[in-house]
C-alpha cells in the first residue's frame, strides 16, 4: 500500500491530461462506443505498428490535438484487439491501404486486422450520453501480442475507494485486481514518459548525445531484440520499472556501455533515477565496469553541442554537430559529421556519396 498516495496523484494528473491533450480513438467493446486516450503516455496503437515494423510514418500531423495524424478504430472480440478502420479527415480507410498486416494470422475476418504487434495498456474512456466530456468510468485493458490479458473497468466510486485504499482492503478482491490495473498503467506511463531521453556518449574527447527518437530505441535494446516485452524492467515489472539510460563512449573504435540507469516518474523538474549493474543485467561481459558492445550494428546518430541549463529541471541542449556512425559488431567502421546548420535541400547535388549513403542507412534503420 506504501505507493497508494502517489498513485492516486498520478492518476489526477493523468485523467487531466488526457481529457485535454490529443483526440482519442475508438474502441467498440460490448456493445459500448469507448474513446481510446492516447498521447505521452499512452502511444498510439498504429504508431506503434509502423515504429516496430521500421515503416516510414505515413500519416501527417493533422493538429496540435492530432499529432498522430489519424483516429482509428479498434475492437475487441473474444478477448483479442483488432484495428478496424482509419480516418483522416472524416475519409475512413481499411486497414489494407496501409499495408498493416498481422504477424501471424494472414485472413482476419470482418477485414479486422489482428493487432498483435501491440503490447501494453489502453485507458479508455465511457463518457455520458448527454456530455462526451463526463467520464462515467474508465477501463483499462492489459494487451500482451494483441491478446486480453486482464481488463478492469473503474467508476469514480471506485476511485474514491481506492484513494482510501488501506491494508484491511486486501481481503477485497474485486477492489484489488482494481488496484492492480492502475498500478500497472501508471508503470505504463512512466516507462513511456520517459522511454525517449537520449543517450550520453564520450566521443572524440567531447560528451554527447546519441540521438533514440521517438521511433528509435536505446542500442541496449538490439540485446533484447528491440522488444519492450524483452526488457527485463518494463511496465510489468511490479518491483522495478523503467526506461534504460545508457552512457556509451567510442574508444579505439569500439563501443562500449559504460553504466545503465533506470529512468522513471512524472515530474517534470526532475527524474527518478537508479543505478543498474552491469554484471548483472548482462552477465560475464562485464570488463573493468564496462560493456564492448558487440550486439550494435548499423547507424547511429551522434549529437554534438551546448547543455544549458536554465533551472527549475528546465534544460536545452542545442545541437552543433552531426556525426553519422556506422558500426559492424561494435566496431566502428566508419564517421561522417556535418554541422547542424547544414543545408541539406542546398547541398543534395554536391553531396559525399557516403554521407548519402550512411543518411539512406539510418533512415531505413539499416
Amino acid at each position: 500500500m506504501k505507493n497508494a498516495i502517489s498513485l492516486c496523484f498520478l492518476l489526477i494528473v493523468t485523467l487531466s491530461v488526457a481529457a485535454t491533450e490529443q483526440r482519442p480513438d475508438k474502441l467498440l467493446y460490448d456493445d459500448l462506443t469507448l474513446t481510446l486516450n492516447t498521447g505521452w503516455g499512452h502511444p498510439s496503437p498504429l504508431q506503434e505498428y509502423f515504429y516496430q515494423n521500421q515503416i516510414e510514418y505515413p500519416f501527417p500531423m493533422l493538429s496540435t490535438a492530432n499529432y498522430r495524424g489519424h483516429i482509428a478504430t479498434w475492437v475487441i472480440q473474444n478477448d483479442s484487439f483488432y484495428l478496424k478502420e482509419i480516418n483522416i479527415k472524416e475519409k475512413f480507410s481499411s486497414p489494407d491501404k496501409y499495408g498493416i498486416k498481422s504477424k501471424k494470422i494472414t485472413n482476419s475476418n470482418d477485414d479486422l486486422v489482428f493487432a498483435d504487434w501491440f503490447s501494453g495498456i489502453i485507458e479508455c474512456n465511457k463518457t455520458s450520453n448527454k456530455s462526451k466530456q463526463e467520464v462515467i468510468s474508465t477501463f483499462y485493458f492489459h494487451i500482451r501480442n494483441g491478446e486480453i490479458i486482464t481488463k478492469s473497468e473503474i467508476t469514480k466510486k471506485d476511485f474514491g475507494k481506492i484513494k482510501n485504499i488501506s491494508a484491511r482492503d486486501t481481503a477485497d478482491k474485486d477492489l484489488m485486481i482494481k488496484y492492480k490495473s492502475l498500478y500497472l498503467n501508471q508503470n505504463y506511463i512512466t516507462y513511456y514518459y520517459r522511454l525517449n531521453q537520449n543517450d550520453e556518449i564520450e566521443y572524440k574527447g567531447n560528451q554527447c548525445k546519441l540521438n533514440t527518437g521517438v521511433e528509435r530505441l536505446s542500442p541496449i535494446y538490439a540485446l533484447y531484440s528491440n522488444r519492450h516485452l524483452n526488457w527485463p524492467y518494463n511496465w510489468e515489472n511490479f518491483e522495478k520499472c523503467g526506461a534504460p539510460h545508457c552512457k556509451w563512449a567510442i574508444i579505439n573504435d569500439s563501443l562500449v556501455l559504460k553504466s545503465l540507469q533506470l529512468y522513471s516518474g512524472l515530474r517534470f523538474d526532475s527524474i527518478d533515477k537508479e543505478n543498474i549493474e552491469l554484471s548483472l543485467l548482462i552477465p560475464g561481459k562485464e570488463n573493468n565496469g564496462q560493456v564492448f558492445a558487440d550486439w550494435v550494428s548499423g547507424v547511429q546518430l551522434i549529437i554534438s553541442g551546448i547543455d544549458t541549463s536554465y533551472g527549475f529541471g528546465y534544460n536545452e541542449f542545442k545541437p552543433k554537430k552531426y556525426t553519422y556512425c556506422l558500426f559492424e559488431k561494435g566496431i566502428l567502421i566508419e564517421a561522417y559529421s556535418i554541422p547542424s546548420d547544414y543545408d541539406l535541400d542546398k547541398n543534395e547535388e554536391n553531396m559525399d556519396a557516403r554521407l548519402k549513403d550512411l543518411m539512406k542507412k539510418y533512415r531505413n534503420h539499416d
